[in-house]
């Protein structure tokens, strides 16, 4: 006779609120999101005005963004970032929205849509539009020095050139 032919309730009450507790997040405290709206206000003024010191401001030393299984470190960034600002010829729009923020393992995970819109001049003197839309997870860390972003994880990005999709 077996002692016990299957769990004994009590165990199994104890492994559903182990699973439920790991599953929950930490709710995100109200003057938290309000403090990542005025970041990525910051950034889009910041992109309006091709400040790079913003974006410096708040990347991470470790800083990554992932797109697809290419992975750019912070100093690539910000020389690319750079060469783009120096292109364009004027930000029409830059807006960022926050969608959802999570917090794991002590980090806070932001998912956010952006678009920017910007015109640029060709060697011809031609002048180009340029769109940008994505989807991402941005991941934000609190540190001694503020809010630092430390990887980014694009999900979705579409470059428009005059109206015309182009690879990303």
């Amino acid at each position: 006779m077996k002692l016990f032919s299957r769990p004994p309730v009590f165990v199994l009450f104890l492994l559903a609120l182990s699973i439920a507790a790991c599953g929950q997040n930490k709710p995100v405290e109200p003057e938290t999101a309000v403090e990542f709206e005025k970041i990525y206000k910051e950034f889009d003024e910041a992109a309006k005005k091709r400040d790079i010191h913003v974006v410096e401001k708040y990347l991470a030393d470790e800083y990554e963004l992932q797109n697809g299984k290419t992975i750019t470190r912070r100093a690539e960034v910000v020389r690319k970032v750079k060469e783009n600002f120096a292109a364009i010829d004027e930000v029409i729009e830059s807006s960022a929205e926050i969608e959802k923020i999570e917090i794991k393992d002590g980090n806070y995970l932001l998912r956010v849509s952006s678009t920017m819109i910007a015109t640029y001049k060709l060697a011809s003197g031609k002048t180009s539009k340029i769109e940008t839309v994505a989807e991402s997870t941005d991941v934000w860390t609190k540190t001694a020095g503020g809010w630092k972003e430390v990887r980014q994880l694009v999900h979705k990005l579409k470059i428009l050139v005059d109206g015309k999709e182009v690879s990303s």
